[in-house]
């Protein structure tokens, strides 16, 4: 589907810069980016760029996460409810894994009798590449 598409199925007005800063993010759908990546890339202001970035964050296009006390943002991955990402805090990589850390947690947690379990967790680290590059901060 195209970025278009995608707004007007939720019925978000199409701006220029809605569309480029999304099409940006899923095509770099592999890693977190700051805000003022986002905003070179596009070459909008700082408020047009955070609320866009506001606006598809609550209808749940893209993911946002703190790296180093600062905002990063990537496009929603489509990997079901519960999943979990190991992130650079040097390049923003974003890889997704394909277990489940927490399921002796979740299982305990059904076995108490709770229901609708649903938990999301981001491992931080710095990639192979960034260490053999020595770019850590």
């Amino acid at each position: 589907m195209d970025t278009v598409n995608m707004l007007n199925e939720k019925k978000i007005k199409t701006t220029k810069y809605r569309i480029e800063i999304l099409d940006f993010l899923i095509k770099e759908e592999n890693r977190f980016i700051s805000i003022d990546e986002i905003q070179e890339k596009v070459s909008s202001d700082f408020s047009t760029a955070y609320r866009a970035l506001e606006l598809f964050e609550e209808n749940n296009f893209i993911y946002k996460t703190k790296i180093k006390e600062k905002f990063y943002y990537t496009y929603r991955c489509d990997e079901g409810k519960n999943h979990h990402h190991l992130i650079c805090t040097e390049c923003g990589l974003k890889i997704v894994l394909d277990f489940c850390p927490f399921e002796t947690l979740e299982k305990k947690y059904y076995d108490l009798g709770f229901d609708s379990f649903y938990h999301s967790r981001d491992f931080f680290g710095v990639c192979q590449n960034c260490k053999d590059q020595n770019i850590i901060d």
